[in-house]
């Protein structure tokens, strides 16, 4: 098991990974794209007070990989369509768990529930399609497919 909770994600972990193992100038631009991804959204965009010089050194390498911060933002951040919304309802509604006492929630969605709202998995390594949730109310959160 590794941990590092210093670290702003688990995207800056895994490349981490690949620059300790002189993987480095193997990362592609989709690959770029997917640790920028998780940067951004486990960050909040770079707000949330595990942002480092780091987490800024590796973005800026993703960026000279070929990233454009501003349609990786508009991806994840600016398309609600309809049925992601719907979903995104359902999804609070009816599967939200939280453990507060623990500091831990989590939504868990079947492929049948997505395929329900014609949620398709989407290039740039989006974790779903649902946001979040706030870190001062949860320490643990954690995205995942099966």
């Amino acid at each position: 098991m590794y941990s590092f909770p210093e670290a702003s994600s688990t995207s800056e972990l895994v490349f981490d990974f690949a620059e300790g193992l002189d993987m480095k100038k193997r990362v592609d631009l989709s690959a770029a794209k997917c640790l920028y991804s998780g940067i951004i959204t486990d960050t909040g965009s770079f707000r949330f007070s595990s942002t480092s010089q780091r987490t800024h050194e590796v973005a800026g390498f993703l960026l000279g990989r070929g990233v454009v911060p501003s349609e990786i933002h508009e991806f994840i951040f600016d398309s609600n369509h309809e049925n992601r919304l719907k979903l995104l309802g359902y999804a609070l509604y009816e599967k939200l768990r939280v453990f507060g006492k623990h500091g831990a929630a989590f939504i868990a969605l079947s492929q049948t529930e997505l395929r329900k709202f014609s949620i398709q998995e989407r290039r740039y390594g989006r974790s779903g399609e649902l946001p979040a949730i706030h870190r001062s109310s949860v320490l643990f959160n954690a995205h995942y497919r099966t």
